[in-house]
């Protein structure tokens, strides 16, 4: 759920272990699981994906899809969308809760636990332009 492997301490309170013992058995099955010690760079991007795809359901969820189309440009990032879509289904306790000019985002506990900080959502506000009719 959150873009990325867990790390030795996040799967240590997942489980209730140690935070050395969490880390050997994640060691110990990463050639079954697949797992890797995930670096700051990792949770950042991780972070960052995660934030955006709950925030862009949060905004789904407040105005529909086709008026955030109108509203908010991720033509450069249409996964977010696609990631928006299955949190709103499967998910919807992690959505924030957006206050109208969006200054003010109310992260639910849960969306903490895996975003690790409040987070800001990128500018993705459309441009208005004021048409001036000709004198």
């Amino acid at each position: 759920m959150g873009f990325r492997d867990l790390d030795p301490k996040e799967i240590a309170d997942e489980v209730n272990l140690s935070t050395e013992d969490a880390e050997a058995f994640a060691r110990k099955t990463k050639d079954k699981t697949g797992w890797v010690t995930p670096n700051e760079g990792v949770k950042e991007n991780a972070s960052m994906m995660l934030g955006e795809a709950l925030v862009c359901a949060a905004r789904i969820r407040d105005i529909g899809l086709a008026k955030l189309k109108e509203n908010f440009d991720y033509d450069e990032d249409p996964e977010i969308i696609e990631k928006a879509d299955f949190f709103l289904k499967q998910h919807p306790e992690m959505l924030p809760k957006l206050t109208e000019d969006e200054e003010s985002i109310s992260w639910p506990l849960e969306a903490l636990k895996y975003l690790g900080k409040n987070y800001k959502p990128k500018n993705r506000h459309m441009p208005f332009i004021a048409v001036i009719p000709n004198r």
